[in-house]
């Protein structure tokens, strides 16, 4: 089935974009890239934050898998960070979101940035998490969504539910979040409720050629996401949040 996707939103659900790379980092790489990075994007990210995971001894961190990916220290700027952990790298940009050429734009250079400090490795794989807030409205939270969900004789539409899904789409993994009724205390737009659909599209890439299968697969795995969002909405509610086409 061809997913019709618009090329812009006027009442844009978007909340934050995140680009993420996982990779296999050269000894004491956490501890170099920060600066690196820092030196060079310091225009756009002037502000650094040190997270509760900085202090962790490296040995502890590296014997312990799930903490490889969670950020040590923030690169901050306007409505965006660059995010340094143990094995990985995230690119976070909050509403309002400047567009995919400009997201685009943001991962190339942060990418080439990475290649030339010759820290990292092997990049593993690189995914983009998409977190969207459709408002709150009288209607049962299944009505906005291309979702059939029964539970024995329970009437789920009208039930709080948090739901979560991992599907494989062709060359991607797919991993659907969906929580209604939802709460979240947006840095900027304060408090807003709705449903939150979350979507993240993960990229496995060929370690032989790492950096080419990283460059070339940007653009299509954007594309899955993105059409997997659409997918999930309703004409209504697409239609409600005035669409914009490209001609």
């Amino acid at each position: 089935m061809t997913i019709r996707v618009p090329s812009r939103l006027a009442k844009d659900p978007l909340l934050e974009a995140v680009w993420e790379l996982r990779f296999s980092a050269r000894p004491g790489a956490v501890n170099v890239l920060p600066g690196l990075l820092y030196s060079h994007f310091r225009s756009e990210f002037p502000k650094i934050v040190r997270l509760p995971l900085a202090d962790a001894p490296d040995q502890l961190v590296e014997s312990q898998p799930n903490l490889w990916y969670l950020p040590r220290l923030r690169l901050e700027g306007d409505a965006k960070a660059l995010q340094v952990a143990y094995k990985a790298v995230t690119l976070n940009f909050l509403r309002p979101y400047p567009g995919w050429q400009v997201f685009l734009s943001r991962i190339s250079d942060l990418v080439a940035e990475i290649r030339r400090s010759e820290m990292i490795e092997i990049p593993e794989r690189f995914s983009f998490k998409y977190l969207n807030l459709l408002p709150e409205t009288d209607t049962p939270w299944l009505s906005l969504l291309n979702v059939d969900l029964r539970l024995g004789a329970w009437n789920v539409a009208e039930s709080p539910v948090q739901i979560r899904a991992q599907i494989r789409s062709g060359n991607f993994a797919q991993t659907v979040q969906i929580a209604a009724p939802a709460t979240v205390d947006h840095t900027g737009a304060g408090v807003l409720k709705g449903t939150v659909v979350e979507i993240e599209t993960i990229s496995e890439l060929d370690p032989q050629d790492g950096w080419d299968s990283l460059a070339s697969s940007l653009d299509p795995a954007h594309a899955a996401c993105k059409e997997a969002f659409f997918s999930l909405l309703r004409e209504e509610t697409l239609n409600s949040l005035l669409p914009e086409f490209e001609k």
